[in-house]
């Protein structure tokens, strides 16, 4: 391995600088599409310069911020440009994992040694290996912010997966049969009859949790047996569906039917109630 090398390279519609200075490696992210390119070779031959005469490859930020203190600059512009379910996510992971470990400490403090350490302690409470992942992309993204915003020189979070083990395949889905379903739905119709169409939707189209919530008579089309999903409820809010599009489900005709009864009963209900 060399003992210096500076990089560029398109990393996810980004141009990136990637350094590796005698077993240190920082990366920085510069730009995109073509100027981005240009300045980040600019900035290459730059930083080869200044490694070469024995200066840092950046000139070292003098501001100094603690990390809750940016985080809470980070999760306002997550609020501000991301669906509140990300801001819900990322304000939870500060609050339950990062604060308590990192609270007080200097932005330029945090170095990837300690966060090594973190993400070990966080899979020796008992965390599983993919939540420790989402909590290290947390802090990654928040370190990528502050170097956009010259606080520091190198993101010691980048690729968690350097550091933490492989994260086991998914969990082989195990549904129900046809005639388990068949004999829940009719116990279900027995047994809690008003809630018997929200469970025959959930049955027939499989929906999310959220999506089941969020739909309103308009998004069904009884003549051509078909709804839109065109929202998500969850944490509280309506907002767009986890892809954020809309899209098309056909209905069965049972289901359809069930739910021409469910619609006459409401207007029923609500002519009765004036």
């Amino acid at each position: 391995m060399r003992p210096m090398s500076v990089t560029i390279r398109e990393w996810k519609g980004a141009w990136w600088i990637f350094i590796n200075h005698h077993g240190t490696r920082k990366a920085k992210r510069i730009g995109t599409g073509a100027v981005g390119k240009k300045a980040a070779k600019q900035a290459a031959q730059q930083i080869q310069a200044r490694l070469a005469l024995g200066q840092p490859a950046f000139d070292r930020p003098q501001t100094s911020v603690t990390l809750d203190a940016y985080a809470e600059t980070f999760l306002e512009r997550i609020e501000q440009t991301r669906k509140h379910t990300t801001y819900a996510d990322y304000r939870k992971i500060f609050d339950r994992y990062v604060f308590p470990v990192f609270r007080g400490q200097d932005l330029q403090q945090v170095t990837r040694e300690k966060v090594k350490a973190f993400a070990v302690g966080c899979l020796q409470r008992g965390l599983s290996a993919k939540t420790v992942q989402n909590i290290i992309r947390t802090l990654s993204s928040l370190f990528s912010h502050a170097i956009e915003d010259n606080l520091i020189t190198a993101n010691p979070a980048l690729r968690p997966g350097k550091f933490l083990p492989k994260i086991s395949e998914r969990r082989s889905i195990n549904p129900l049969t046809r005639e388990e379903l068949a004999l829940f739905m009719a116990h279900t119709k027995t047994l809690a009859h008003a809630l018997y169409p929200a469970f025959l939707y959930a049955a027939r189209t499989g929906l999310r949790q959220g999506e089941l919530l969020a739909l309103q008579w308009e998004d069904v089309n009884f003549a051509e047996r078909f709804l839109e999903v065109r929202r998500n409820f969850t944490h509280g809010k309506m907002t767009t569906p986890k892809s954020g599009e809309s899209r098309r489900v056909d209905l069965s005709r049972e289901l359809t039917a069930t739910l021409e009864t469910l619609q006459l009963d409401r207007q029923f209900e609500a002519a009765t109630r004036g």
